[in-house]
C-alpha cells in the first residue's frame, strides 16, 4: 500500500526519543485508515522532490481525537528537514502491534530492535 502526503509537524516525541519522524495528514487517507491494523510496519519512504528512497519504520496509530491514526515514518539513515515536502510511504510488512512500555529506555530499545529487524528484511524496493 502507498500513502502520499505533505510532511506536517507532529508532536516531536520521536525526535525527543532520538528517532525523528516524518508525519503526513491522516485525513488524506481516512477511508483506508479506518480499517487498517495499527502498529509498526517495515517499508520505504520516497521523497518526491529528490526521488530518493529510504528504508523506514512506518507507524500507523495510535488513534487521536479525530478517530484517525497518526501516520509517521522514521527514515533510516536520513538526516535533514522534510517539513512541507511531498513524500510517499510504501507500507510493506507488518512488524508488530503497539505495546505499552514502562520506561522511555524500554521504548527506545524496542525502536532500535524494530530498525534492526527492518534493515534485515528483504522487502521489495518501490518501482521507480
Amino acid at each position: 500500500m502507498q500513502l502520499t502526503g505533505k510532511v506536517i509537524k507532529g508532536d516531536g516525541y520521536g525526535r525527543e526519543l532520538g528517532f525523528p519522524t516524518a508525519n503526513i495528514d491522516p485525513r488524506e487517507h481516512a477511508e483506508f485508515l479506518k480499517d487498517v491494523e495499527l502498529g509498526i510496519y517495515a517499508g520505504f519512504v520516497t521523497i518526491q522532490k529528490t526521488n530518493e528512497t529510504y528504508r523506514a519504520g512506518i507507524v500507523i496509530g495510535p488513534r487521536v481525537e479525530s478517530g484517525l491514526p497518526k501516520v509517521e515514518a522514521h527514515l533510516i539513515d536520513f538526516t535533514g528537514d522534510l517539513y512541507g515536502d511531498m513524500v510517499t510511504f510504501h507500507v510493506r510488512d507488518f512488524i508488530r502491534g503497539f505495546q505499552e512500555y514502562s520506561s522511555e529506555s524500554e521504548l527506545r530499545q524496542a525502536i532500535e530492535n524494530d530498525i534492526a529487524h527492518i534493515k534485515q528484511l528483504e522487502v521489495c524496493l518501490p518501482e521507480s
